[in-house]
């Protein structure tokens, strides 16, 4: 069943679709009297029929669904890449595999780049009606690793960098009802963020033996943390 994005709550059987949705069903030939499932990213489905009378478009609710239990566990904080196109794709895969939020970070050595949260959303929406879930995960404007520390003072808070020292395998955490785990850009973490992300109580993680690009990263993380 076609799942479709509404942006109001769909639990009172009522929904609001934009016109984008509306050309979604048109372009995958809806026909009249088919089923579609309509989502508001908060949780709520509901079950609609299509109709098309006098080439006028409507729906009818047909069934309403409980609540489905909200997102918890992995909030991923990366850097805006230098390619734009591999942070949309990790956002796209990340959504689809469960992960429940995606903070933009700054750090000493990202690379100022220019990019559209709303175009970001976008993905985000249409990664969560390709995997048919209900709940849409945040995708947060940057802020520096300092602000977002003060912003989650009871998470438990990872981060994963390509310099020396001890690191917990990122298998090995046991997974708590807001985990956040910060990825650094191409340069990796400075070692003055290093030792800041350390004094504030953040655990340092090994994601494997081998250096991976910052979304090849974020994702490796997400698909062992979401699907194990």
């Amino acid at each position: 069943m076609h799942y479709f994005y509404s942006s109001i709550s769909v639990q009172n059987g009522h929904w609001e679709l934009a016109e984008e949705e509306w050309r979604h069903i048109k372009a995958l030939r809806i026909k009249e009297g088919e089923h579609i499932m309509l989502t508001d990213g908060i949780g709520g489905r509901c079950e609609a029929i299509f109709h098309l009378s006098n080439k006028i478009s409507s729906l009818e609710s047909f069934h309403v669904f409980p609540l489905m239990e909200s997102l918890k566990g992995l909030t991923v904080g990366i850097p805006v890449t230098q390619d734009t196109d591999r942070l949309e794709w990790f956002i796209e895969k990340s959504v689809e595999l469960g992960v429940a939020g995606v903070q933009l970070i700054q750090t000493e050595w990202s690379v100022p780049v220019k990019y559209s949260l709303d175009r970001l959303r976008k993905i985000a929406i249409a990664a969560m009606k390709q995997s048919q879930r209900a709940w849409l995960p945040e995708i947060l404007d940057q802020i520096n690793c300092q602000r977002l520390l003060e912003l989650y003072p009871t998470a438990s808070i990872y981060f994963a960098h390509c310099q020396g020292g001890d690191k917990k395998e990122w298998s090995a955490i046991s997974k708590s009802e807001k985990d956040i785990l910060l990825i650094g850009p191409e340069g990796d973490f400075s070692p003055k963020e290093v030792e800041q992300l350390l004094s504030q109580n953040a655990t340092p993680v090994s994601l494997g033996a081998y250096r991976l690009r910052t979304e090849t990263a974020a994702l490796a993380a997400v698909a062992h943390y979401c699907i194990s």
